[in-house]
């Protein structure tokens, strides 16, 4: 759709962190929740890895992975039922 990895261009990374509640702003509801935003990300991720196996993440990816990896328990519904949809 895009034809560029997103993930990829740095100069996105902080609208990408402002939707994940890292930034200075509150992302506007209409694109989503933090918690949504890291669900997104998260099945982003391993759809990625799946993908590619023999490439490296994106670097986005990297920096953010213990970010990404910390699973609120408000999220674990949303997290396990989007694991059980990769499937």
């Amino acid at each position: 759709v895009f034809g560029d990895n997103l993930f990829a261009k740095e100069a996105l990374w902080p609208e990408f962190e402002a939707l994940m509640g890292l930034g200075e702003h509150k992302p506007f509801e209409c694109v989503g929740t933090a918690e949504e935003t890291f669900v997104a990300l998260k099945k982003a991720r391993s759809r990625y890895k799946a993908t590619y196996p023999n490439m490296d993440l994106p670097q986005f990816f990297n920096l953010h992975q213990r970010t990404l990896d910390r699973t609120p328990d408000a999220m674990k519904h949303t997290v396990a039922s989007t694991a059980a949809d990769e499937q």
